[in-house]
């Protein structure tokens, strides 16, 4: 299928592949056989009279039903008696239903909106109103007001808190991550329910002293949530922090990138296989990519530069980012020229597998599409998802911005020889090496088709102590290690353990043993 383009002078310069270095970075070379896409024809969603409607930085408005794509959600600013803060869609993007849906105690939903949703459809969002932060869920099927069961303030400052959301995978743990510069050594709060919001659980997440962050958030390592904090004006860069149970601590390699990011605060992050950190942002006339596995924590950060602009200046790197499987799928603005109203929308693929960037694409290719900004997605999508979506919206002046929404059409997920036919000869779980252990150990496994993999390590009791893996593995083989710690972090101790690998109708078990 071929990807649908215009304004093709302007590409061609997109395009190009580059492999200059400047200032220690370098233009990652263009894989251009990575982009096997088609691109759907833009449609418009609703109007809006919100200036950044749909901003991310690093916000996600949307949500995609985990076991029905057909279902998709969105977000957005505005303000009226007659607007809806929540529009949804129950046929993939095609139409789009408007139904009056406050998110918010007022007729005004803030841009500055943050929303997630769980294994079960339920739709929960975090917006400033005033001094405070308020939290709404929706239950399934969050078509109405009906639907609500919650609104109430989670924090409350009075001084112009902003705030993000996420579900934690597995156990639909509510986090909340809070900002306030007027009390630096509070900046970074968090706050987690896991009763659907009815009661929380508050804490410091990050004392920085600081009173000027930006902060993100996601699931990381194991589900476990990970809160990104962007320090402005400050040599303190970009770093992130991990829940360990307790509380959120620093890794060896915590520190993403060190320098000053001045005001520049546009930047979007997401993890491949709850297991590979990749942040991007936006710094004076590039636009950046940072990544690395998660290595119990350790290593050091790959960085490439994705994209320049004599255009497009720090904050206007306006990105979101999903993923599918292996790939992540990257949203940005882009201004063509000196007038705000030429900046498209582009995207671009990365596969983990080959390390590599696709070309780019233009996404905002409809006549009306002018002065494009803040594109939004879908944190994640299922590997038998056919399609990524993308929000962005247009800025005609006045109270005048429509909200667009446009798919990337994926191809199957399935590859040549991926077939019982073709099954790797004896497929299953291996016994871990070395065995007896007492730093790490190996596990190998192989897969006869596209499978969904979990993991796990239990104790001779029977209680769980970690999941290695847990997410979907084309026909092949691969390996993983357990480095004798628990889900928390902390040291098992010496004895007998059992290694589980769970392929559905298949399941295998190893003895393994720990000396310390």
């Amino acid at each position: 299928m071929r990807l649908i383009q215009r304004k093709d002078a302007v590409l061609r310069n997109i395009t190009a592949t580059i492999c200059l270095i400047i200032s220690s970075w370098t233009f990652l070379p263009i894989d251009r056989d990575v982009a096997a896409e088609s691109l759907d024809t833009p449609t418009e969603v609703a109007m809006s009279r919100t200036p950044g409607a749909t901003m991310s930085i690093p916000r996600w408005k949307a949500f995609m039903h985990p076991e029905n794509p057909q279902l998709l959600w969105l977000g957005m600013g505005t303000w009226g008696a007659t607007s809806s803060h929540l529009v949804y869609s129950t046929d993939a993007g095609a139409t789009w239903n408007l139904p009056n849906i406050f998110l918010t105690s007022t007729y005004t939903c803030d841009y500055h909106l943050s929303l997630a949703g769980d294994a079960h459809g339920n739709i929960y969002t975090v917006s400033p109103v005033g001094g405070d932060i308020e939290f709404a869920r929706y239950n399934y099927p969050a078509q109405s007001s009906a639907d609500r069961e919650i609104l109430e303030i989670v924090h409350s400052t009075g001084d112009n808190p902003r705030a993000n959301i996420m579900i934690e995978p597995g156990n639909n743990r509510i986090w909340v991550f809070t900002r306030q510069g007027s009390i630096p050594s509070e900046n970074v709060q968090y706050h987690y329910s896991d009763d659907g919001g009815d009661s929380w659980t508050s804490g410091t997440a990050d004392p920085t002293g600081h009173d000027n962050v930006r902060i993100g958030s996601m699931p990381y390592i194991e589900g476990r949530p990970a809160l990104v904090v962007a320090y402005l004006n400050s040599p303190m860069g970009f770093r992130y922090y991990l829940w360990d149970g307790d509380s959120f601590e620093s890794n060896p390699d915590a520190q993403i990138y060190s320098g000053n990011l001045q005001n520049d605060r546009a930047f979007t992050h997401n993890t491949i296989g709850r297991r590979y950190f990749h942040l991007i942002f936006g710094l004076a006339d590039g636009l950046y990519h940072y990544w690395k596995d998660y290595n119990n924590g350790t290593g050091d950060w790959n960085h490439i530069k994705i994209d320049s602009s004599d255009y497009t200046l720090g904050i206007d790197w306006e990105t979101t980012c999903s993923v599918r499987g292996d790939e992540l799928f990257l949203f940005y603005r882009k201004q063509m020229g000196p007038d705000t109203t030429t900046g498209e929308i582009i995207y671009r693929k990365w596969s983990q597998i080959t390390q590599t960037w696709s070309s780019s694409v233009l996404v905002s290719t409809h006549p009306q599409n002018t002065a494009n900004r803040h594109p939004n997605t879908v944190n994640e999508v299922s590997t038998s998802c056919e399609y990524i979506p993308v929000f962005w919206y247009c800025d005609l002046g006045g109270t005048d911005k429509q909200v667009w929404f446009s798919r990337i059409i994926l191809e199957p997920t399935s590859a040549p020889g991926d077939t019982p036919d073709h099954q790797p000869e004896n497929w299953g779980l291996k016994q871990n090496h070395p065995n007896p252990f007492n730093a790490q150990t190996r596990i190998d496994f192989s897969t006869p088709s596209r499978t969904r993999v979990k993991i796990e390590i239990y104790d001779l009791l029977g209680r769980h102590i970690r999941t290695l893996a847990d997410e979907e593995f084309p026909r092949g083989e691969f390996a993983v290690s357990w480095d004798g710690k628990d889900k928390l972090g902390r040291a098992a101790a010496s004895g007998v353990y059992f290694c589980r690998m769970d392929m559905g109708a298949h399941q295998e078990t190893r003895k393994m043993v720990l000396l310390k």
